[in-house]
């Protein structure tokens, strides 16, 4: 018994984004040349190509406004100096002003290291700003990255602007269902190891959707870094059983209006929370399990080795910032697996598909000798086989 893999339903805009490490080695040029707006420039682009395209590099100021979350980016370059502000939140009369501030105040003092929030009239915004010569692309993405990361964590506005919500909920109910059913297999047949494995990959499924925001992602974010926390694994399993178990619990009209419903929505995503990794970096950290799972193999533990890589794959598609290549090749993968799938079949199905990403089979183009082969088969069929054939 395993849980499906369903396709993501497709995001309209760009909430990930493939990024240009070209512009990260312009950028870092930029800077020991003292080309302190072209540093700017390449790292916008470095960040997310598909909104700074818009940019030219250029004697001009730099001013771009850019759409992330419920926020909106508005940089500033001129000849002296970086700066960036991000409103985020504005204070009303419902607001409980006390400990919305309290809150500020511990978010400048611990979570925000370069930028702070700033309190203007009834106005919450990030705020940063440096002298342009201090502009180190390193530095400056920090900023970026803070703002936006602190931005989707804290401030999400539940913005009904999603149209095909009943997808959505469709595909959270499949995954509650895989769930359940996964569960009562392992209690049936006595394996409460593997609670660990299907709580956790149920979390990182939900989190992967694309259009699940708002307080529900920030508490998704929550338990799952709790489920590799340091934590006891029996308080981290009955944490993990009950949170899942709330959301199931409650009505369809209690649940998904207010808590699900009103977090179902497209936003814009300017930067990833995701880490940058490169192709060689994700092969290191692909082969840092493969001995586990030869060994696996090699002792014929299949359902074992399934949910392993599994929940692997997952956790590199959860934690990481992977092109499009390595992420459709992943989901492809996973999608072949069913419920009543053979074992030892959907233990090779995955086991093939990490060796495949490990040898970075993604990224290899088909070579002349292989075009040759092709055409020398299609010529045989067509022009000899089906001639004799028809003879």
């Amino acid at each position: 018994m395993f849980p499906r893999f369903d396709f993501p339903l497709k995001d309209n805009g760009y909430r990930e984004c493939e990024l240009l490490y070209s512009e990260w080695s312009e950028a870092t040029e930029a800077y020991e040349k003292k080309e302190y707006k072209a540093v700017v420039y390449h790292l916008l682009r470095f960040i997310n190509q598909n909104v700074a395209g818009t940019l030219r590099l250029n004697k001009k100021d730099i001013h771009i406004e850019i759409k992330h979350s419920c926020m909106l980016l508005d940089i500033k370059v001129n000849n002296n100096e970086f700066r960036i502000k991000a409103p985020f939140l504005t204070i009303t009369e419902q607001t409980n002003v006390i400990a919305l501030l309290r809150k500020i105040s511990e978010l400048n003092f611990n979570a925000l290291m370069l930028p702070q929030i700033i309190l203007e009239d009834d106005l919450l915004y990030f705020s940063y700003s440096c002298p342009l010569e201090l502009c180190e692309p390193a530095k400056i993405l920090a900023v970026i990255r803070e703002i936006c990361y602190q931005g989707d964590y804290h401030s999400p506005r539940l913005k009904e602007n999603y149209k095909e919500k009943e997808k959505v909920l469709f595909s959270i109910r499949e995954i509650f269902t895989d769930y359940d059913q996964c569960m009562a297999f392992f209690e049936k047949e006595r394996l409460s190891e593997y609670h660990w494995d299907i709580v956790t990959i149920t979390l990182l499924k939900l989190e992967n959707m694309p259009y699940i925001n708002g307080t529900l992602r920030s508490d998704l974010l929550d338990i799952i870094e709790l489920m590799y926390s340091d934590n006891n694994m029996a308080f981290k399993v009955d944490r993990g059983i009950a949170f899942i178990k709330e959301l199931q619990e409650k009505s369809y009209k209690e649940f998904y209006c207010p808590v699900i419903y009103k977090s179902l929505y497209y936003q814009h995503t300017f930067y990833t929370r995701l880490m940058n990794i490169s192709q060689e970096t994700l092969k290191e950290e692909l082969e840092k399990n493969k001995e586990r799972f030869e060994k696996s193999k090699k002792e014929g533990r299949y359902f074992a080795l399934t949910y392993d890589i599994y929940e692997r794959l997952l956790k590199i598609i959860y934690e990481y910032n992977i092109d499009d290549k390595t992420r459709n090749m992943i989901y492809k993968g996973l999608n072949q697996i069913k419920r009543n799938t053979d074992f030892e079949e959907a233990a090779m199905t995955l086991y093939n598909l990490y060796n495949d990403l490990v040898k970075g089979k993604q990224y290899k183009k088909m070579t002349i000798w292989a075009w040759i082969q092709i055409i020398a088969v299609f010529y045989f069929i067509t022009k000899i086989l089906i001639p004799l054939i028809g003879k």
